[in-house]
């Protein structure tokens, strides 16, 4: 049987290894050339697939996982909501504060071979990071810490990084604003998780609560 601070580990390196793999894509296909090539294997069932896909990183999928974690334990439901304020925090720093003239693919793509998507808006600026992938990965990361199931944890790997994959094909975002979205939401996903969980401990010994420590003892 796996330790707690054991699964935590094993679930930083299987999801932050993603954001590697998107970053390696990046680096040795070359930005723009990934970009492309998603867009040119696009197919009906691809685009309906994908278009789906990427509303699952958008904010209204805390929804379900709060409402059970209101029913589950109320610290779970606070975590939560620690998630999703730090992703809030952390995209619009880099968004609104850092990177706002960041360019999207679409202002490198020749317009005459490029597919777009019916109903699909293409924005053209603060292109770093993916607030879509640090949403899904920030989720994942804590659901899966949550649960402790190894098969529910790699059912969320996948789905993460398919919704990282969606951000590429509709032209949305280059290989590195989605690896810096799947690193920044690993570890915004695993601090609120541990912030929760000390929280519940604080708690149980009507204590204050204590900031997440990964530190080996």
């Amino acid at each position: 049987m796996i330790s707690s601070k054991g699964f935590i580990r094993y679930v930083l390196t299987i999801f932050g290894s993603v954001s590697v793999v998107f970053f390696l894509l990046g680096t040795l296909i070359g930005q723009i050339n990934l970009i492309n090539w998603f867009n040119s294997i696009h197919t009906p069932f691809f685009d309906l697939v994908f278009s789906i896909l990427t509303i699952l990183g958008t904010a209204i999928i805390f929804i379900p996982f709060f409402i059970a974690a209101l029913f589950h334990r109320i610290p779970i439901a606070f975590g939560l909501i620690a998630n999703l304020l730090l992703q809030t925090i952390v995209v619009l720093f880099f968004k609104r504060i850092l990177f706002p003239k960041a360019p999207r693919p679409i202002n490198f793509m020749d317009p005459d071979t490029i597919h777009l998507i019916q109903g699909v808006d293409i924005h053209r600026l603060m292109s770093f990071p993916s607030g879509h992938t640090l949403t899904i990965f920030g989720l994942c990361v804590f659901v899966s810490l949550w649960t402790k199931n190894h098969w529910l944890t790699y059912l969320l790997l996948v789905i993460a990084f398919l919704v990282g994959v969606s951000r590429m094909y509709l032209i949305q975002h280059f290989p590195n604003d989605v690896a810096f979205g799947a690193l920044f939401g690993t570890i915004i996903g695993a601090y609120s998780f541990k912030l929760a969980e000390n929280w519940t401990k604080s708690n149980r010994n009507n204590l204050r609560i204590k900031l997440p420590n990964f530190s080996r003892n």
